[in-house]
């Protein structure tokens, strides 16, 4: 089956916002055995929307189609594909039907007056919006299909996961099984072309292998694995092509790093707290991201003052004055204040510069000091990350390293006790 995704939104043209739902789309068809063949991203006008159905319609089996199904002057949608269809748009009983529904799960009364989501393309039915007001849209002709979204990433998310759900050809699919081996502070030119040459080929016996660059590192993902993974993860963790780099390995499985964080928390009834200058809460964001994560994660201090990491988490202010916020020995301190002021197993703290401004010739933009509280000790490290992103991707990549710094200690504290 071929699959076709439009994207309509001149706020994506003009860059003010971003598409999330090229990522999800692909990802979950990734999973399910089917792939996603080609993305066209238009303007919001009917002429190019009628053109990009006609194109879909010749080219794909299924196309989804995002955004442009609001209530407002510039969602032009519904009136592109009834001018491609060459109907009018009528009262569908169904569609109001639904919208009543939508309206009425938020406590809210819908009129007619407010919006037209009760006017659908004739021949087209509406479609349930899970997480939205509007109704999609679905058009099968010719044994070709199109279901039309609202761009949200909530309400897009959610239609494809029920269109799916429901889709006779996804019954008739084995899901694809991936795995991961996942690694941090070595670039994939030195995994692949000096340190481990014969690692993609002896992967490939496993199933296809694809590389991609995350915050977290380098995954290597071998794709529609056919043995077992608890077996395939023994394999791997004793291949020897893997031993060259195996002290940049962090994980094999998948997950993403706060998931597998807490995972392995609450497995060994780990408690978890943070100490946050440079991050501003995002570690903390990304933990209680988790459903569940309450039971492993206690809290955080957000210290981004140095008269919070002196009064709340005990950093000594000749420390501060000695070696400066940004430094192994303040890391060091935040992580074990907060982990005693919070009664927690681990703390993990972070000190950094995320620019654009600030930094200095010694700690320059890209510099944080993150440490690891834990039973065992303290194990503190001060990363330079290249001054090649802006802040808000600087901030992400500061907080992913130290939960990988914090899994990877917690990993080994469990091998040390045995």
């Amino acid at each position: 089956m071929k699959i076709g995704l439009i994207i309509i939104g001149d706020e994506l043209l003009s860059g003010t916002t971003q598409d999330c739902n090229m990522l999800y789309l692909g990802e979950k068809l990734r999973h399910i055995g089917l792939d996603l063949h080609e993305v066209t991203v238009i303007k919001d006008e009917a002429k190019a929307i009628s053109e990009a159905y006609q194109t879909a319609l010749e080219k794909y089996d299924l196309t989804f189609c995002s955004g442009g199904l609001g209530p407002t002057i510039d969602d032009r949608t519904k009136n592109a594909l009834a001018a491609f269809l060459n109907v009018e748009l009528e009262d569908n009983q169904t569609a109001r039907k639904l919208t009543h529904h939508h309206y009425e799960r938020r406590g809210l009364e819908w009129r007619p007056e407010l919006n037209n989501y009760h006017l659908i393309p004739k021949g087209v039915t509406p479609f349930s919006n899970p997480k939205g007001m509007a109704p999609g849209l679905y058009l099968k002709s010719n044994g070709k299909e199109l279901l039309c979204a609202p761009g949200v990433p909530r309400e897009f998310q959610s239609m494809v996961d029920e269109f799916l759900e429901g889709h006779q050809v996804t019954k008739n699919l084995e899901r694809r099984n991936y795995l991961t081996i996942r690694t941090a502070g070595i670039p994939e030119e030195q995994i692949f072309n000096h340190r481990c040459p014969t690692l993609w080929k002896t992967l490939s016996n496993f199933g296809s292998v694809s590389s991609y660059p995350r915050f977290t590192g380098i995954d290597i993902v071998i794709n529609d694995i056919k043995s077992d993974e608890t077996e395939l993860i023994k394999t791997l963790a004793k291949l020897e092509e893997l031993k060259p780099i195996e002290n940049h390995v962090w994980h094999i499985g998948n997950g993403a790093i706060e998931e597998i964080v807490i995972e392995l928390a609450k497995k060994n009834k780990f408690t978890l707290s943070s100490a946050e200058s440079c991050t501003g809460g995002l570690i903390a964001h990304q933990l209680t991201e988790v459903s569940g994560s309450s039971d492993a994660f206690w809290g955080s201090v957000v210290s981004y003052d140095n008269s919070v990491k002196e009064n709340i988490l005990g950093v000594s202010k000749s420390s501060l004055e000695k070696f400066g916020a940004v430094s192994d020995e303040v890391a060091e301190q935040m992580a074990k204040g907060v982990r005693e002021k919070l009664n927690t197993t681990y703390g993990v703290s972070t000190s950094g510069v995320a620019g654009p401004l600030g930094g200095s010739a010694e700690k320059p933009v890209g510099t944080v000091a993150i440490s690891i509280s834990g039973p065992k000790g303290s194990r503190t490290k001060t990363y330079h990350i290249p001054p090649i992103f802006d802040r808000d991707e600087m901030k992400k990549r500061f907080a992913t390293r130290a939960l990988v710094s914090l899994y990877k200690q917690m990993k080994l504290d469990l091998s040390e006790g045995k």
